[in-house]
Formats: structure tokens, C-alpha cells, sequence
């Protein structure tokens, strides 16, 4: 079960090399051992990730934050729903999205309900399986005063694309997963591009084991459907709704999408009423 809250070693952070034993024959032919491999490939991760820019949302303390509020009402309807429990429990990949039938975009106590269903739903999936991993985009993450959640500028395509793989390399790092391939990605001229950011993403998804369960937890999609953000959200939903066709990804992933009006962009992929929950507010 990983939460994607540990952290790594920042660039020039090493541990003194050991003194070699004055009477003991030394190898000048092989100066690095097994041990020195792995703390180089995980400060190279640090490095990645810091170029990405930290974006770590809190999950751990989902009780202190769904309160008695409709916040709170709206977690419990939705998780009691059968089709909840089927994206909780099932061994296969799952989509689901919940959104409000009349549309609703005012907060409450400081964070949107929605968000909050999103804190549940990745408190859900964490606890419920043993080799499980968590990326969340809550809109709610930038707020200094709760409206500005909605307005922040920083709330784009890129930041929610570079905030996921961020926790994603922090989730690899903390169960010990295979991430090759980062070097490419230790550049700031690199990394800011969407498109390098998305190959970033999948790569490390590739290399995650059969065994594994990831879910991609994203709050109020509908935000992203506005001039100078829809083109960009595009390419990134497409991108992550479609990542259980990938042949090459070995892992179950599975998406939780919410929003306050029904999303244009991505209402297509979640056709049927086997993956929508419409909650009526009145």
C-alpha cells in the first residue's frame, strides 16, 4: 500500500563514503558497489521529481477532513453504491465518474464536496488492497482562499500532468519499483513539456508489476473545459483514460473522475450506466 508522501534525498545529499580498512587489499577496478547503484538511481528520482515541481496532496488524514457536512453525506451515499464497491473491489482495470445532475460549484467549509469524495475514494482504494498505488488532483490543491481553487492559473493540463508523475515516482520509490529510463527526463527544458511529461508518465506505469493496482483520482474535470485549458486537458485525459488499451502496462489502472456539471471532455468514455454516478443534490 503506498501513499505518495515519502521523500528523497535532494541533489549533493550523500553519505560520507566508507574508510577503507589501511590492512585490507581494495579493488581499484570496481569503486561502487550494489548499494551505491541504488542510492544513485534514487537521487536521480529526487532530482526528476524537483524538476516536475512538488505537487503532494494530503491523504492521510481523510476523518479530520470529511466532516458532518454534505461533504460528508456525499462520501457515504457514493461509496454505498454498488458501482463504487465495483471500482473499489474489482481485480480488473475500472472507470467511474460522479458528477452532479443540476451542477453545483460553490465550496463548502473551505473545500468542494467533490474533493472530498476524491480524499475518500483514495482512502478506499489505499486500504483496500495490499500493493496499491494513489495519484490524486484534487481542485481544491492550490486554495488559499477556497475560491481561488477554482480561478488559480496555476491550475492547468501541465502542472495536473507534472503534480501526477510526481507521486507517481514517489509511490515507485517507496514500494521499491523499477524506474529506468529517468535520465532523459533530469532536465528542467525537458520536463516542462506536456508531451514529455505524459512520456515520462508512461513509462513509469509500464514498468509497474502485474500485481500492482493504480488509480488516477481526479476532482471536477469539468474546470479544465474552458479557452486556453480544453486543448491541453484533452490530450491529457485522453492520455490517462486510455493507458488500460496499453498493451505494455502490466498493472490494473483504474480512473475516478468527479465534476460539478457533466464534463463534455470526458463523458464519452465513461458512456453506459455502468460507470457514472449522477448525484442529486436536491
Amino acid at each position: 500500500m503506498s501513499v505518495s508522501n515519502c521523500s528523497f534525498p535532494r541533489q549533493g545529499d550523500t553519505e560520507p563514503a566508507p574508510v577503507a580498512d589501511s590492512g585490507s587489499e581494495t579493488d581499484t577496478d570496481s569503486d561502487t558497489s550494489p548499494d551505491d547503484d541504488v542510492d544513485s538511481k534514487w537521487a536521480l528520482a529526487g532530482e526528476v521529481r524537483e524538476k516536475l515541481g512538488l505537487v503532494i496532496p494530503d491523504i492521510d488524514h481523510i476523518e479530520e477532513t470529511v466532516d458532518k457536512s454534505e461533504a460528508s453525506r456525499l462520501y457515504k451515499e457514493v461509496r454505498g453504491k454498488d458501482l463504487y464497491k465495483r471500482w473499489l473491489e474489482s481485480s480488473n482495470s475500472e472507470k467511474l465518474l460522479v458528477y452532479y445532475q443540476t451542477g453545483k460549484t460553490d465550496v463548502l467549509g473551505g473545500v468542494s464536496p467533490l474533493s472530498d469524495l476524491c480524499l475518500g475514494a483514495s482512502h478506499d482504494f489505499l486500504n483496500h488492497h495490499d500493493k496499491t498505488m494513489v495519484l490524486l488532483w484534487c481542485s481544491s490543491q492550490f486554495c488559499g482562499e477556497p475560491q481561488e481553487g477554482y480561478k488559480s492559473c496555476h491550475k492547468r493540463p501541465n502542472t495536473m500532468m507534472g503534480s501526477l508523475a510526481t507521486q507517481l515516482i514517489t509511490a515507485c520509490r517507496k514500494e521499491d519499483l523499477p524506474m529506468e529510463g529517468l535520465e532523459k527526463y533530469n532536465d528542467f527544458a525537458v520536463t516542462r513539456n506536456i508531451t514529455n511529461r505524459l512520456e515520462l508518465f508512461k513509462m513509469l506505469v509500464r514498468q509497474i508489476p502485474y500485481d500492482y493496482k493504480l488509480a488516477c483520482v481526479i476532482d471536477d474535470v469539468c474546470y479544465f473545459d474552458q479557452p486556453g485549458l480544453r486543448d491541453g486537458a484533452c490530450q491529457v485525459f485522453e492520455f490517462l483514460l486510455s493507458l488500460d488499451k496499453d498493451k505494455d502496462v502490466k498493472a490494473k489502472v483504474s480512473m475516478f473522475f468527479t465534476s460539478t456539471v457533466k464534463p463534455k471532455l470526458v463523458y464519452d468514455y465513461f458512456q453506459g450506466p455502468d460507470r457514472t454516478i449522477i448525484y442529486n443534490d436536491s
